[in-house]
């Protein structure tokens, strides 16, 4: 059986997915080995939900306010997230606290 580039196995993958038949009739039909359907299989949808999750992770914005209370100086933080969530710190969170809640609010 002749090696296959990858491209080839791109339009092989996109042809299962639309196909709706088992790996196992898919292959058949094409004679291909199903674990080499299955490798690549996992491999480009692997691929495709890492690049999905880098198109989808984009900055939000983090603000430092200084603020007057009762005559004392205070400094605190907003986090402006995509969908217009708005969270206000009337001090600065630990950095460990603040990578969580950009990585849990990213759109």
């Amino acid at each position: 059986m002749a090696r296959r580039d990858r491209q080839a196995w791109e339009e092989i993958v996109e042809a299962y997915e639309a196909s709706g038949l088992s790996q196992e009739a898919f292959s058949g039909q094409r004679g291909l080995p199903p674990s080499s359907l299955r490798y690549w299989l996992s491999k480009l949808r692997q691929e495709r939900s890492q690049s999905t999750v880098a198109a989808a992770a984009r900055f939000i914005e983090v603000s430092r306010q200084e603020r007057r209370r009762r005559g004392a100086a205070s400094s605190g933080v907003v986090l402006r997230a995509c969908g217009g969530i708005v969270l206000e710190f009337s001090e600065v969170p630990e950095m460990d606290t603040l990578v969580e809640l950009v990585r849990a609010l990213s759109c």
